[in-house]
């Protein structure tokens, strides 16, 4: 997750600008070190720190959202000024897990037509 090759589609939970809680779908890259980095969230939309992170549930793939970490950090993105520049913490601490599953997906295939 925290691989500096890693990337995934995944969804936050937000605040627009009338208040309402919506959820902002971004691309989350992992920085090589213990966290991951989102940008490109407009500052339009308001980003707690502690609002969870979902990978992003897509028919086929993933049925459902799965939590994999929290907002740790929220800043503007210096180079990009409309943009939020977001750290993600793991849901886990990876130098604690004792075993691990690995859950390979495969997109769903339809009947063919006769």
């Amino acid at each position: 997750l925290t691989s500096a090759q890693h990337e995934l589609i995944v969804e936050m939970e937000a605040i627009d600008e009338q208040g309402r809680n919506v959820y902002r779908r971004a691309i989350m890259k992992g920085d090589g070190k213990s966290n991951c980095v989102i940008e490109g969230v407009q500052t339009k939309y308001k980003i707690e720190t502690g609002n969870y992170v979902y990978a992003y549930a897509r028919p086929g793939y993933l049925n459902s959202p799965l939590i994999i970490g929290k907002v740790s950090e929220n800043q503007n993105d210096n180079s990009e000024p409309l943009f939020w520049k977001i750290k993600v913490a793991p849901s886990f601490d990876i130098a604690s897990l004792e075993k691990v599953f690995v859950v390979t997906m495969e997109p769903a295939q339809q009947e063919e037509k006769k």
